[in-house]
C-alpha cells in the first residue's frame, strides 16, 4: 500500500469536500442568473414581495420563490416582512465600481463554457475558449460589444484597486509622457494624471476598445493632457514615451507572443525610458498551496496565458532586449517590475527609492 487507510469518519470528511469543490458550480450558476435576469436590480429598486418581483419579470412564481430561498442561502439576498431585500454581499452584485457585477457577467457567458472543457486544453495544451465559441476571446468580444464593456469595467475596477500600489511604487514626477499598453478604458491613466498634474499620457489599446476610453477619461478632467490611440501592440507601440505601461496583460498571452509584445515595447522606447510590468508573480518552488494556481488554469483557458515567476519575467525580458531595474512586491501574489533597455542607463523620471 502506498498510503494509509482512513477510517470511515475521515472518509466522510473528505467526501465533504470534495462534494463542497464539485458543487461550486451551482453558486457561480445561481449569482450569474441573478445579475442576467435583472432580479437583484427589481429588488433594489423598491422592496417587493416574491409576488410582485414574479409579476415584474414575468417568471414562474413558484420557481422564483425557490430560487430566492437559494441565493437566501447563499447570502445574497434577506427576507423582510412581506417583501425581499438585498444584503450587502448582493448589493456588491449592483455596484459598477466594485466590478463584481461585470465579473458575473463573463462568469455565465464565457466562463463556465470554455472552463467546461478544460480537459480540452489539459490535452492539448492550446485554450479551450476557441474551440467552444469557434473564435479567440478578443473576437467573441468584439462580436459581442455588451461583454466587451463588461470586461473593461471589471478591468477599470481592478486597476482602481492596483492603482496605490503603482503609485506608492514609481515616481511620475519627471514623465513628461506615459504610455499605457493595452490600457483599456484608461482607468490607471486617470489616477496617474490626477496625481501628477505635468504629466501627460497616451492610451493605446484596440480600436474599438479606446474609443469608450474617451468619454471616461474626459469625465475625470484629464483629456486636455491625454491622447488616445487605436492599434494593436502586436504590430507596433507608440514611440516618445518616458514611461511604459503593461498592467496584468503579459499574463493573457503565450511566450512567443509576450516577447513579441516586450520587442514593440523595447523599439518604442528611448534609452531613458523604463517600463512598468504590473503582474501577478508566481514564487519559486511554489507548491499546491499556491493561490494563483486557479487563476493560471484560467489564462491557459481563456487565452493561452499563464501566471509566471520573476525569473520567467526576466527571461521574457531578457528576449525582448530589455532587463530588469527594480522589483517591488505589492499586493499579495503581485509585483511591480521596473525594467529599461537592455544595457542603458536611466536618465529620468527616476523610481521612487524602495
Amino acid at each position: 500500500m502506498t498510503q494509509s487507510a482512513v477510517g470511515p469518519e475521515a472518509t466522510d470528511v473528505l467526501a465533504e469536500r470534495l462534494l463542497h469543490w464539485l458543487h461550486g458550480f451551482r453558486a457561480s450558476c445561481m449569482i450569474t442568473t441573478a445579475v442576467k435576469l435583472g432580479l437583484l436590480d427589481q429588488i433594489d429598486s423598491s422592496a417587493a414581495s416574491v409576488e410582485l418581483l414574479a409579476a415584474r419579470l414575468r417568471a414562474h412564481e413558484p420557481s422564483l420563490r425557490r430560487f430566492l430561498r437559494a441565493l437566501e442561502a447563499l447570502g445574497i439576498v434577506e427576507s423582510r416582512v412581506n417583501a425581499v431585500g438585498l444584503t450587502p454581499l448582493g448589493r456588491l452584485l449592483i455596484d459598477s465600481r466594485a466590478g463584481v457585477r461585470d465579473w458575473a457577467v463573463l462568469t455565465g457567458e464565457e466562463y463556465l463554457p470554455a472552463w467546461s472543457k478544460l480537459g480540452y486544453s489539459v490535452m492539448s495544451g492550446e485554450p479551450s475558449f476557441p474551440a467552444v465559441f469557434g473564435m479567440d476571446v478578443w473576437e467573441h468580444r468584439r462580436a459581442h460589444p455588451e461583454l466587451d464593456e463588461s470586461f473593461n469595467r471589471a478591468m477599470a475596477a481592478q486597476q482602481a484597486r492596483a492603482r496605490h500600489a503603482v503609485l506608492s511604487a514609481y515616481d511620475f514626477s519627471s514623465c513628461r509622457l506615459v504610455v499605457d499598453v493595452g490600457g483599456g478604458s484608461g482607468a490607471l491613466m486617470v489616477y496617474i494624471l490626477q496625481q501628477y498634474p505635468d504629466a501627460r499620457g497616451l492610451v493605446f489599446d484596440q480600436p474599438h476598445v479606446v474609443e469608450r476610453a474617451q468619454a471616461a477619461i474626459a469625465a475625470a478632467g484629464v483629456l486636455d493632457r491625454c491622447r488616445i490611440a487605436g492599434g494593436s501592440f502586436l504590430d507596433s507601440v507608440p514611440a516618445g514615451g518616458d514611461t511604459y505601461l503593461l498592467q496584468h496583460l503579459l499574463h493573457d498571452w503565450n511566450d512567443a507572443h509576450c516577447v513579441t509584445i516586450l520587442r514593440r515595447c523595447c523599439e518604442a522606447m528611448a534609452p531613458s525610458s523604463a517600463l512598468l510590468v504590473v503582474e501577478n508573480i508566481v514564487h519559486e518552488g511554489a507548491g499546491r498551496t499556491d493561490p494563483l494556481a486557479m487563476l493560471d488554469l484560467h489564462m491557459m483557458v481563456m487565452f493561452g496565458g499563464r501566471e509566471r515567476t520573476l525569473n520567467e519575467y526576466r527571461s521574457l525580458l531578457g528576449s525582448a532586449g530589455l532587463e530588469i531595474r527594480r522589483y517591488v512586491p505589492s499586493r499579495p501574489y503581485a509585483g511591480i517590475i521596473v525594467a529599461g533597455r537592455d544595457g542603458a542607463q536611466r536618465a529620468s523620471a527616476v523610481p521612487r527609492a524602495g
